[in-house]
């Protein structure tokens, strides 16, 4: 029987330089960085879900990608088309502030949606994340 979800991957096109933007700027702590002969294998994990591992895959090494493949990839990244993931958090407008503060850049503002606040913002690699937090009181 399945019991939870342990891995994702995002595709990025440098994994040193993903693994510095979510773990330097978005706060999400380091698990595995192994060398791996020419590629490195890199997961990050939310500071509070250890045990969801996101996998930061270069495009250029994912064994099941030929080079129209990975210009696929490449451009659905830069148009912003490939699946959003959704990131919570106990305060959306104060998470946004301080992300803004370290270089982020979101689509908009925060806004009130029927789940919460809830604001849009892309990695340097394109990957599309949604911040949502509880409704703002203040």
């Amino acid at each position: 029987m399945i019991k939870r979800l342990s891995h994702v991957t995002l595709y990025v096109e440098d994994s040193a330089a993903a693994r510095r933007f979510y773990v330097d700027v978005l706060g999400f702590k380091p698990v595995i960085d192994k060398d791996l002969g020419g590629w490195r294998w890199v997961t990050v994990a939310p500071p509070d879900q250890p045990d969801l591992q996101i996998v930061l895959l270069t495009i250029d090494h994912h064994p099941n990608l030929d080079a129209a493949a990975r210009a696929t990839v490449r451009a659905a990244l830069r148009a912003g088309l490939m699946p959003i993931a959704t990131l919570r958090t106990g305060d959306c407008q104060a998470t946004h502030d301080e992300l803004v503060a370290r270089g982020v850049k979101f689509l908009y503002p925060p806004k009130a949606q029927f789940f919460g606040l809830e604001t849009t913002f892309r990695d340097p690699d394109g990957n599309l994340f949604s911040l949502v937090g509880p409704p703002h009181t203040a």
